[in-house]
């Protein structure tokens, strides 16, 4: 409510905002965000286009950034709260929503596949939009999160290509392990993806277990002492097509 209130959206809304409380800051903080611009211009947004906006995150106000993204495909998410307020002040029309995620310790991975890929399979078209970066989460163990951190990318090389046909160009790959939401993440782009194409991607990846040579967190570069060093390499062919039909304002 409080970024509708203001027509702005911060994670840190200050106590000289209209409907400021505690209790909001600390949502603000906590929460992915949506809103904050006041408009006669304005249009409602529905729950789902809101989500979208965040699953693309091809409105963040971070260039290049995928936060709202590895939050929605976290594997070991349980529960989140959304909350949403829309309306008009005077001539213009503003709306706010808020999506918070309950934490969850010593769950199991929602799913039996052992990566997350944006997109894939037989993927909707309105969940999708045009130049976003997509992105792949090697996931080799679905009991720890946080034992994915020490997936390796170092040697990372994705290429991907239609059925049949010519291979596309990959731009932009990077690669981070820091932990919020999804555990670790490989980005890339590639140019528009076109409808009803069947996309191939092959994908191989080395993780660190105990045993493996990059036992412990990938940052601090130790090993295990209890073991013998081991690579535990994985590859798969990821399939992707858009069925024909989509288009996803600002989120933080």
């Amino acid at each position: 409510m409080v970024i509708a209130a203001n027509g702005r959206l911060s994670h840190t809304p200050t106590p000289d905002w209209r409907c400021y409380s505690d209790t909001a800051a600390k949502g603000a903080r906590r929460s992915l965000i949506y809103g904050g611009v006041s408009s006669p211009l304005l249009r409602f947004s529905s729950a789902e286009q809101i989500v979208i906006e965040w699953l693309t995150d091809a409105n963040n106000v971070s260039a290049g950034g995928l936060g709202h993204r590895r939050w929605l495909l976290d594997p070991f998410l349980q529960r989140v709260a959304f909350g949403m307020v829309a309306g008009r002040d005077g001539g213009a029309f503003s709306r706010g929503a808020a999506l918070r995620f309950v934490p969850a310790v010593g769950v199991a991975a929602r799913t039996r596949a052992d990566f997350v890929a944006w997109p894939i399979g037989d993927y909707p078209r309105r969940y999708y939009a045009d130049d976003t970066l997509l992105s792949f989460t090697a996931l080799p163990d679905r009991t720890r999160k946080f034992a994915n951190r020490d997936v390796d990318y170092a040697d990372a090389q994705v290429q991907i290509s239609e059925r049949g046909g010519r291979q596309l160009q990959v731009r932009n790959l990077s690669d981070d392990h820091e932990g919020f939401g999804v555990p670790n993440s490989l980005q890339f782009r590639v140019p528009r993806l076109q409808p009803e194409m069947i996309y191939i991607v092959p994908a191989r990846w080395e993780s660190a277990f105990p045993g493996s040579a990059r036992w412990g967190r990938r940052s601090s570069g130790r090993r295990s002492s209890r073991s013998r060093p081991r690579a535990i390499a994985t590859s798969r062919s990821l399939v992707c097509r858009m069925p024909s039909t989509c288009s996803p304002s600002a989120s933080n």
